[in-house]
């Protein structure tokens, strides 16, 4: 519990300390203002961007509790503390204490994931739903109670509501359901009973998220390669946190032999002890289930493999997956009990090793760009007492971030940023991201003076008097 409470500090600070990122302020400035039932519906801009459940949940924050950054996140951060509290319950039901030291290690020392459970975003919070349904599955599996069937299917549906990529994780529960139904091998009345949770949520997610779905099917973006290499080498790329780009294959190919080794100990465990359902089995078909899924829409629908932050329910599921593995091989024979805690003890050492090199209360991995953006915008209002009306010329990509902090400090003096040729327009201030167009990395705007250059490719330029 300790371990929880440290990693509640440091969210919490991240929430309070991290600049506002782009597609939070993009959120906050195009979603929130809208009525529920613009909210819901998705009405424009259709980019999927609205994460339903996090939208309505900041626009209630704020509603309570005024616009800041904390009050944005403070949601997710609420889901993160569950998160905590329901991965220390599901570890306690494996009984073993190194399992436990491990588990916890795999799925909350996660410095990527940890981004997201600060930020405003839906991601965090369809983790901790889809961690929340995988509990109430296995307590259905060991209890057979109908109120852990709903509570699995409920927290499942409501992932989806947070962000739409865990639809994935959904259909592969019922999948995931309904061999746990047929191995018991029950009437088809029985059958049909056991199905009537699902069959009620499904239709109430499916009227909620219809018309969402539609509006913005033409906006998804994502990979036309392969589920390796779109999905599964752009996550691991993210869990480095976007640092050794050389590392993401190497590590999905090691990924890729643990997934082979717990096939071979799963197998060996159904021969032996003839448990098709037992924690690791589950977790194998799950993860299946929903790789499955995802490949077989993109070859009969066209859809985009996820990748980087949309791919991220892939991380309690694999994360699931090899505790149950270590778990499983806690009980087979000394040298392989033995052997085990050496090598996933240092899968847990080089997570922590991870995790701790890339802990920070600067920024967010994903949005870099924008950690200097809050710093720039307080310069421009610090060094214009007199409040006369100030231009801002930004790269895209700023330009959510700017216009976030013009509207909470209300600054009504300074233009909403201008989004034109930066080279050329008459602008007070200029703030170039060049990663994203290289040419202007040596080129400053017209008759301007050089403020700051930052780490993260962002220029900062003052024009002359």
């Amino acid at each position: 519990w300790i371990g929880c409470l440290e990693l509640m500090r440091y969210t919490i600070t991240r929430a309070l300390k991290v600049g506002i990122s782009h597609d939070e302020a993009f959120t906050f400035i195009h979603y929130v203002p809208k009525s529920f039932h613009g909210i819901v519906y998705y009405d424009p801009p259709l980019i999927p961007n609205n994460h339903i459940l996090n939208t309505l949940l900041i626009k209630l924050s704020t509603f309570l509790f005024g616009a800041s950054e904390f009050t944005l996140r403070l949601p997710n951060l609420i889901f993160h503390a569950l998160f905590l509290i329901f991965s220390m319950q599901w570890l306690k039901q494996l009984h073993n204490k190194w399992t436990w030291i491990v588990g916890f290690i795999f799925l909350n020392i996660n410095v990527y994931l940890l981004d997201f459970f600060s930020l405003g975003r839906g991601y965090g919070m369809g983790v901790s739903l889809t961690f929340i349904s995988i509990y109430h599955f296995f307590q259905y599996h060991k209890h057979q109670k109908l109120s852990s069937n709903y509570f699995a299917y409920g927290t499942a549906a409501l992932a989806v509501y947070a962000n739409f990529t865990f639809l994935y994780y959904y259909l592969a529960l019922i999948g995931l359901f309904n061999i746990l139904f047929l191995t018991q091998k029950p009437g088809i009345v029985s059958f049909l009973k056991r199905n009537i949770p699902m069959l009620i949520i499904s239709a109430v997610l499916t009227y909620i998220i219809y018309a969402p779905l539609v509006n913005i099917q033409a906006e998804l973006f994502g990979g036309h390669g392969s589920f390796w290499v779109d999905t599964l080498e752009s996550l691991t790329w993210s869990y480095l946190y976007h640092h050794n780009y050389d590392w993401a294959s190497p590590l999905a190919d090691f990924i890729g032999y643990l997934l082979l080794g717990g096939l071979l100990t799963y197998g060996v465990s159904l021969v032996v002890r003839k448990k098709v359902l037992s924690p690791l089995g589950i977790s194998i078909i799950l993860l299946s289930l929903v790789v499955l899924t995802q490949v077989v829409q993109h070859h009969v629908m066209g859809t985009p493999y996820i990748t980087n932050r949309t791919a991220i329910i892939y991380f309690p599921l694999f994360f699931v997956f090899l505790t149950c593995l270590f778990h499983e091989l806690q009980s087979f024979h000394t040298i392989i009990r033995y052997s085990s805690q050496v090598i996933f003890g240092g899968i847990a050492l080089g997570v922590l090793m991870n995790s701790a090199s890339h802990f920070n209360f600067r920024e967010a991995s994903e949005w870099n760009y924008d950690y200097t953006t809050k710093g720039m915008v307080e310069y421009v209002r610090d060094h214009n007492p007199e409040k006369e009306h100030i231009s801002i010329g930004a790269s895209w990509p700023l330009k959510p971030s700017i216009l976030y902090y013009k509207t909470i400090w209300e600054l009504e003096w300074l233009q909403d940023p201008s989004f034109v040729d930066l080279m050329d327009a008459e602008n007070d201030y200029y703030i170039v991201e060049f990663f994203s167009n290289r040419e202007l990395e040596n080129k400053a705007p017209n008759d301007s003076k050089l403020i700051g250059a930052y780490d993260n490719r962002i220029k900062f330029y003052k024009a002359e008097e």
